[in-house]
């Protein structure tokens, strides 16, 4: 049993005496011109095609059951610029159903211009989680430490599944 832990000090002196030298409050680019000069630029999220988006999430759904070749050449026949944006969009339109978002991973895999990130993973985890199909959860568990993308949202995600 868990119980709740009680401070002696108040909590806001215990956060103003938390002080470590390489801990730096966050800043916008409107309080430092340093903000601009970041040394790893980041790449700005494109807006996903809605028309794309909803196309792909009807074949999707419509060919879930189907063999993975038709699924394949289906998606492969339908333009759509695939980002990890893309994929997250994906996995949003699905949050409950795992067969759709493992398809459209499956033939993300075969893009050699995709790579999968520890965000898309742990996105994809969670959708198959809640749809508590444990056993594949389990196998892109095992994909993911292969892959080295395990993160603490991966530990997270596996762990309320598992406990649900």
């Amino acid at each position: 049993m868990l119980r709740p832990k009680t401070f002696r000090e108040p909590l806001t002196t215990l956060l103003l005496s938390f002080h470590h030298h390489h801990l730096r409050p966050l800043t916008t680019a409107a309080t430092t011109s340093t903000a601009t000069t970041l040394p790893h630029p980041t790449s700005p999220i494109t807006p996903v095609n809605e028309a794309h988006l909803l196309r792909v999430c009807t074949i999707l759904y419509q060919q879930q059951n189907s063999p993975g070749s038709k699924l394949h050449n289906s998606l492969t026949s339908t333009p759509f610029h695939l980002t990890h944006e893309f994929f997250l969009q994906v996995c949003n339109k699905f949050p409950y159903s795992w067969r759709p978002v493992y398809k459209f991973h499956q033939f993300t895999q075969s893009q050699p211009h995709f790579h999968h990130t520890s965000i898309t993973f742990n996105k994809m985890l969670d959708v198959v989680g809640k749809a508590r199909n444990i056993d594949l959860l389990w196998n892109l568990l095992q994909e993911i430490g292969r892959l080295r993308l395990v993160t603490t949202k991966t530990y997270i995600i596996a762990l309320k599944v598992l406990a649900s």
